[in-house]
């Protein structure tokens, strides 16, 4: 078993970890185009992740973040750390400090969708009438 710094320390580990945290279950299809890694890095991420106790195989090739309180922490960090990136981001655009580039909206949308929806209902409303997004 590796320490858990040293797992945390992959830039791969720590993409695919956030991906589960946010999206629950992704077969390895899914977290290739969301994590815009290689299928055998993620084959040998998710090998890795399942031997330390991070990641666990479900139904249908599916795979999610373990069921221990270690997992259940480190989905918390991710989310949270997500939620203030975005924050940060929209009230930038809010207040008048950045425009709002729809490129970069689209790019969070497709990363964060569910973290958006739980956390974020209104300003997406609000991007929706501003006709920054569909």
């Amino acid at each position: 078993m590796k320490a858990v710094h040293e797992i945390l320390g992959i830039p791969s580990t720590h993409r695919i970890l956030e991906l589960l945290a946010i999206w629950g279950e992704l077969t390895v299809d899914e977290i290739v185009e969301k994590a815009k890694l290689s299928r055998n890095q993620i084959y040998n991420v998710l090998k890795m992740l399942i031997e330390n106790g991070f990641v666990e195989k479900v139904n249908r090739g599916k795979y999610k973040l373990a069921s221990n309180p270690r997992t259940k922490h480190l989905a918390m960090f991710y989310k949270e750390s997500i939620i203030m990136q975005i924050g940060s981001y929209f009230q930038s655009i809010i207040e008048g400090q950045e425009k709002a580039d729809p490129e970069k909206l689209t790019e969070i949308i497709e990363k964060y969708e569910p973290i958006l929806k739980e956390h974020f209902k209104w300003i997406m409303h609000s991007l929706i009438e501003m006709n920054l997004i569909d």
